[in-house]
């Protein structure tokens, strides 16, 4: 009994360090050529951002029950989201019931930052008060920040330009709506 779950353990182990290769960093004919065909999509970033930039364009990658969501710019990933796919769906759009694992999440963000140093954990007031289920560590060494969304049950990894833009647009929008009622005129 225990030689089968040790089996199995290194041979997901095995599946997930495969899966793990998108990166940071890494080209969309790198991806590619791992994955085969992305189909396209968008992501949405920043809590419900409605103005421009919110929207984000995604290679949308399915290898070994993961979905793996890459953002690119200049032909670069700068953001990828990993999660579960979702193998039945009670409701449309409905998340994935299963989250990754505490050792998957710590095997992923080495893989993004090519090194076995421990990432930091991050704290921002901000954030915690706009985001309170989200989980994040950053990375200095490679300017990489990462986060794990214990509510979508998702962790993205990302540059820290990229974070730098998704954050300050949600900045933005909270200190915009400061002292509005958003309710008015209903």
């Amino acid at each position: 009994m225990k030689t089968g779950i040790i089996g199995a353990m290194i041979c997901m182990a095995g599946v997930l360090a495969d899966t793990a290769r998108a990166r940071v960093g890494e080209t969309r004919e790198e991806c590619k050529a791992r994955y085969g065909e992305a189909s396209e999509g968008q992501i949405e970033l920043g809590g419900g951002l409605e103005e421009a930039g919110a929207k984000w364009n995604v290679a949308v990658y399915s290898a070994r029950g993961l979905e793996i969501q890459v953002v690119f710019e200049e032909d670069k990933a700068v953001f990828i989201k990993y999660s579960n796919k979702t193998v039945f769906s009670l409701e449309p759009g409905e998340e994935p019931s299963v989250g990754l694992r505490p050792d998957e999440i710590s095997f992923l963000k080495s893989a993004n930052s090519g090194s076995k140093k421990e990432w930091v954990g991050h704290s921002d007031a901000f954030l915690k008060s706009v985001a309170p289920t989200l989980t994040v560590w950053r990375f200095s060494d490679r300017g990489l920040m990462a986060g794990y969304n214990r509510e979508k049950k998702a962790l993205f990894v990302c540059t820290k330009t990229f974070w730098d833009l998704v954050l300050g647009k949600v900045r933005e929008r909270q200190d915009a709506s400061k002292g509005k009622n958003r309710l008015e005129g209903l």
